[in-house]
This record gives structure tokens, sequence and C-alpha cells, in this order.
């Protein structure tokens, strides 16, 4: 009858000791998925460029770039509103365009031949024929400001809209408990010329840290994929890059490596998604563009 009890009360050892492995085994095995990149959502190798472009000193202070057409990059320096045309197989700045004085210029966007620049303090400018000697220039007033640090700027073609990427505080007026503690991109309607008030996403700072292991997170710059329409997001201070559905939850996310992302500050795609353009500020040095090209599935 001991002998019974013996191997009956062996046999509950083991099962529990079992458990607490099987446990622990789940807890590691979640917690490594918690902090790993899911680059099945991210179609391009962020850790080996394809293509360095080394800029000179006029654009040491890159601040966005946006795709134009026939091979070129439509390029901004921070403090001065001047678009560089660049073409990027030869590497070379073809046109150098005087739109306006100096300023804080975060985002450019370009829309068929009309070219919106974003200021810090979330003014946009609209450049109608930006390329012509017949350019015109209309300053449009968002209802951003420098508290929210506008620093990035894309276009949705789906909504056609522009998306503002704010820096810092995600509302607009007053301090809202919603979203404390939370990043907003706006929408700003390019046909009525009207922000929506309403922030197209809010992304949740703790949850970035839950997936993403980092406990900080400033946008730099915004650009939504020509294919999935997904929102791609940089941020140089978090030195991270997220992905989100349209419905505005993170499905995917890369850590940056500081080596080769110095001062990640604008990005981009081709047409057809298959080329990925972001800019470094040079901080001291050249300022640089990366091209990545799209993995074969």
């Amino acid at each position: 009858m001991k002998t019974k009890y013996s191997v009956l009360l062996l046999i509950l050892l083991m099962a529990a000791a079992s458990g607490i492995i099987i446990m622990r085994t789940n807890k590691t095995s979640t917690t490594d998925f918690k902090y790993s990149s899911n680059t099945k959502e991210i179609p391009y190798n962020l850790n080996e460029p394809t293509k360095k472009i080394k800029l000179t000193h006029e654009l040491q202070e890159i601040s966005a770039l946006s795709y134009y057409k026939n091979k070129q990059l439509a390029c901004l320096h921070d403090e001065r509103a001047d678009i560089f045309m660049i073409s990027y197989p030869n590497e070379e700045i073809q046109k150098k365009l005087k739109i306006a004085g100096n300023g804080d210029f975060e985002g450019i966007e370009i829309i068929e031949n009309t070219a919106y620049m974003l200021k810090s303090n979330g003014v946009l400018l609209k450049i109608a024929n930006f390329t012509s000697d017949t350019m015109t220039v209309t300053k449009l007033e968002t209802g951003l400001s420098q508290s929210n640090d506008c620093e990035g700027l894309g276009h949705d073609p789906q909504t056609k809209h522009l998306l503002i990427a704010c820096k810092n505080k995600p509302w607009i007026s007053g301090n809202t408990k919603k979203m404390k503690n939370k990043r907003a991109v706006y929408e700003y309607d390019i046909i009525n010329e009207k922000l929506n008030k309403i922030p197209r996403f809010l992304i949740s700072l703790k949850e970035i840290e839950e997936k993403t292991g980092k406990n900080k997170f400033m946008p730099s710059g915004i650009a939504i994929h020509p294919i999935s329409h997904n929102a791609y997001i940089i941020a140089s201070v978090g030195k991270l890059m997220i992905v989100l559905n349209k419905d505005g939850q993170i499905i995917s996310f890369k850590h940056l490596d500081p080596e080769i992302f110095r001062q990640a500050e604008g990005i981009c795609f081709t047409p057809d998604g298959k080329q990925l353009f972001i800019s470094n500020e040079g901080r001291n040095k050249k300022g640089n563009i990366l091209i990545f090209e799209q993995l074969d599935n």
C-alpha cells in the first residue's frame, strides 16, 4: 500500500514539475515574441541598404523627402524653404527651387505637380506648379501648433488626405485625458483645405513599449505604402519603425540600427512599392538617403 502511495505521489510531483516547466517555457516564448520584429510585414531588409547616397553640404540637415517622377526625389533642408530635386540613379541634385524664406520645415509631399511643405508649427505651404516659373504659394493654417511639433508629412491617395504626424502633444487644444501618453497622426483634406480634428491614428506609448521594448517614440516621418496601404512611421528619437494597418493597429515594427540610421527624418516609396527611401540628417557629417529594395516573396 505504501508503495502505491509512493508511486502516486511521485507521479503527482512529476506532473507538477512538468507544469512549472511548461509555464516557464511559455513565458519565455511570449517575452521573446514581444521584443522581436515581425519581419513578414516589413518586406525590406533595413539592416542592409542596397544603396547609400551621400548628400552635399546643402542637404546636411535633410529633413524630409518625397517621390516625384522620373526617378527623382524632392528633398528639404529643415531650415530653408528650398526644394532640391535629386536624381537617385545619378546621385545628383538636378534642380534647386527657391520657395520662401527660412523656417523649420519638417515635411514635404508631392501630389502631381503640387508640393506641400510642412512646418513644425503645423503651417502648410501649398505650392502649385512648383517646378515652373509661374508657381503660386499659399499658406494654409491647420490648427496644429508648435506644441504638437509636427514632424512627418505623408499622403493617402485613397482618401486624398495629407497625414501629419505629431512628435509631441497629441491634442489640438486643452489637455484631453484620452490622448495622454499617446502620439497622434492627423488628416488634412486637401480638397476642402481643412483638418479633421479627430486623429486618424492615436498611438499608445504604453503599447509601443509593450510590443517593442522601446520607452521612447517621437515620430519624425510617415509614408503610406502604395500597395498594402499600411502606414510606415519612423522615429529618430526611439530608433524605431512601426507599421500600422488602416485601423491604426500596430502590425509590425523594426528597431533602427543607430549605425545605419544616424537621424532618420524622411521616408517615402516608389509608386510600385519596390523601393523604400529613408533620409538621415548629417549631425555634423554628410546627410544621406538610404535605398532599400523590396524583398522577394
